[in-house]
């Protein structure tokens, strides 16, 4: 088995011998802006903020883009000979529901809003 989005899956074509794919919405790629703390403090206050702007304007395009790039690969995969399964999402997250407690027992608050901020970015 593997897990990877659309694209990774056709770029490296593994419908070649991957007959099957659940879409389970379980995992979404994404990518960090990294910059030299070092060099951050030396740049003017309007370029950081600017800098900011875009990479926010950035995320959101990403997102757009992934969603598209996901909705238009489906069907090329089928073509290719895939199978996709659509999946009851909703069925894992009640039977994953009775690990929350175990991890914010076992780590504390921090697990607990952890498992918030997951709970809040879901789709």
């Amino acid at each position: 088995g593997q897990e990877n989005p659309f694209g990774n899956i056709y770029a490296n074509k593994i419908y070649e011998v991957q007959k099957y794919l659940s879409k389970t919405g379980h995992m979404f790629l994404i990518h960090m802006v990294l910059y030299s703390e070092k060099l951050w403090k030396q740049l003017p206050e309007d370029i950081q903020e600017k800098i900011e702007e875009v990479a926010q304007e950035a995320a959101i395009y990403e997102i757009i883009a992934a969603a598209d790039e996901e909705n238009n690969l489906e069907s090329v995969l089928k073509e290719k000979g895939m199978k996709i399964n659509e999946v009851d999402v909703d069925a894992f997250r009640k039977a994953a529901k009775p690990l929350y407690q175990k991890y914010i027992d076992e780590y504390g608050p921090e697990a607990e809003k952890a498992i918030n901020l997951i709970q809040m970015a879901q789709f």
